[in-house]
């Protein structure tokens, strides 16, 4: 006398899928990118102005260098501007951009260091 098994069929999951093929980007793909800020340029702009001449969204993951003079303005009171006098290291910098006409378009986050 012969048992009929229960479930599935041994084999019949978990099958391997076959790969996908990526042959060309989306419009919509991610792409790294460096700038480089020269000096007596401030940050924000410069990021802004990329943003703006590309139509695109950006997104900083992180920065280094050093700054020299920063002014420092909060989101909640614009009108308030601290500033740094001296050369400071950059230690944390992240932020993301975005182009017209999109609200609130732009924030920056910015730790340093007097060095």
């Amino acid at each position: 006398m012969t048992r009929k098994l229960r479930g599935r069929p041994s084999g019949s999951k978990n099958k391997p899928k076959p790969p996908i093929i990526i042959t060309r980007d989306s419009a919509n793909a991610l792409r790294s990118h460096v700038i480089e800020v020269t000096d007596s340029c401030d940050i924000q702009e410069s990021v802004s102005t990329f943003a703006n001449r590309r139509q695109r969204g950006v997104c900083i993951l992180s920065a280094s260098g050093t700054v020299n003079n920063v002014n420092l303005r909060q989101h909640s009171a614009p009108s308030s501007v601290v500033t740094l006098h001296g050369r400071f290291k950059i230690l944390f910098l992240s932020g993301s951009f975005l182009p017209p006409p999109s609200p609130h378009a732009l924030g920056l986050t910015i730790n340093l260091a007097d060095g």
